[in-house]
């Protein structure tokens, strides 16, 4: 029998992820078995009737036990591939990748590597050496930089974190600052607890010009498949993760992502986002996702089952695909059910309402519901349902 699959979930979070259900769905297709690591209890995922084991535990308040047990698991899974669908277990298999490695297949470019796609600073920096476009971005590691980037950058503007250790002092993904006193209020707080933000200009547009490359790429460059996709809604509306996505081939995506990827060596599963800036018709960099993303379901509709190409690469068959499908739309329903509450309630001027209804006319995949594996869309319910409230708080 081949070897099966060890998907690693990320913390816990009051928002489901739907990336490790859409990780299983795939391999699942190929009768690849899985086991599933999730740190919440009511984490949907765990529901599903294509996963073989379970285990549950949370890799950021106890990462030496996380190792120790993904060791055991090891031993007792030997070659098994582990596919981590989170920041936080992606960082935390990179940093134990050459023991890992003694028993598991860990398809995965070195550390050094994935620093570059975790720290955002350093993603920047690469796209800045090679001529890879992105938004105006400033780093200020104190207060003296703030300020002087207050006077450079273009309002309303964002601060992002630069390195995944300093998202715990974001009360979102990306905060909007509207003048240079609530960026210095922000950057201030930020600063005096050991942050270097990034200041970055803000795109304009929808989130419908949000585009992605997501690739499995050979450690020697030579077998690369690509897709190419966008967002067509999201949540929250402007800084968030995708609820209705569509398939769609984009030379410029694919051409870029993959020089940026070349240019530090990665190999494995990847995910490289831009987004479309009118005033110059530019393609421009947001990040790197070093594993599957938000939406790769969608992938195995479109002829191009990327966990699977990444599986397959990882126990050493060549990897290929025969063909592209665009205009396929891949929805999380819940997700998307809960923008438009939300956006009901902001009455938001830049929401399209006929838009977002004559998009259930179109034929598309769903990230959790399934006919034939029921129980984690019906959990996934029955848990918004519960937390309707502190839902609405986290998506406003």
């Amino acid at each position: 029998m081949k070897p099966g699959v060890i998907v690693l979930c990320g913390v816990s979070s009051k928002m489901f992820s739907p990336t490790a259900l859409g990780v299983i769905k795939c391999l699942n297709q190929e009768n690849i078995p899985t086991l599933l690591i999730t740190p919440d209890i009511n984490d949907p995922a765990r529901y599903s009737r294509n996963i073989n084991h379970f285990l549950i535990d949370d890799p950021k308040d106890f990462s030496n036990r996380y190792l120790q047990k993904l060791l055991w698991i090891g031993k007792k899974f030997r070659d098994y591939v582990l596919m981590p669908t989170s920041d936080e277990t992606v960082k935390l298999v990179s940093d134990h990748r050459d023991l890992l490695c003694e028993y598991l297949k860990v398809p995965m470019p070195k550390k050094e590597v994935i620093n570059i796609c975790l720290n955002k600073s350093k993603t920047y920096e690469i796209a800045k050496k090679n001529n890879i476009p992105f938004p105006l971005t400033l780093k200020c590691n104190n207060l003296h930089e703030l300020e002087m980037a207050s006077n450079r950058i273009s309002y309303p503007g964002l601060l992002k974190p630069s390195t995944p250790t300093e998202r715990k002092f974001y009360s979102k993904k990306v905060l909007e600052f509207d003048s240079p006193r609530q960026l210095i209020s922000f950057g201030k707080y930020l600063i005096k607890r050991g942050c270097s933000p990034l200041v970055q200009e803000k795109i304009i547009g929808p989130p419908s010009n949000l585009y992605s490359l997501g690739t499995v790429i050979s450690s020697d460059n030579n077998q690369i498949v690509k897709f190419t996709g966008r967002k067509i809604r999201q949540i929250s509306y402007e800084f968030g993760v995708g609820t209705f996505c569509e398939s769609i081939w984009v030379p410029e995506v694919a051409e870029l992502g993959e020089k940026l990827l070349n240019s530090i060596n990665y190999y494995g599963i990847a995910q490289v986002e831009f987004k479309f800036d009118c005033r110059d018709q530019e393609y421009k960099l947001m990040e790197i996702n070093a594993r599957p993303w938000f939406w790769i379901s969608l992938t195995a509709s479109c002829g191009m089952n990327l966990p699977y190409i990444a599986y397959k690469y990882a126990i050493g068959e060549d990897i290929s695909v025969d063909s592209f499908l665009e205009k396929v739309h891949w929805q999380w329903l819940a997700g998307d059910l809960g923008l438009l509450l939300t956006q009901l309630i902001a009455r938001n001027p830049n929401f399209s309402f006929k838009d977002y209804f004559q998009s259930y006319l179109k034929k598309r995949v769903y990230a959790t519901f399934s006919k034939n594996d029921i129980k984690p869309f019906i959990k996934e319910i029955s848990q918004s349902i519960i937390n309707l409230g502190d839902n609405l708080r986290y998506l406003n």
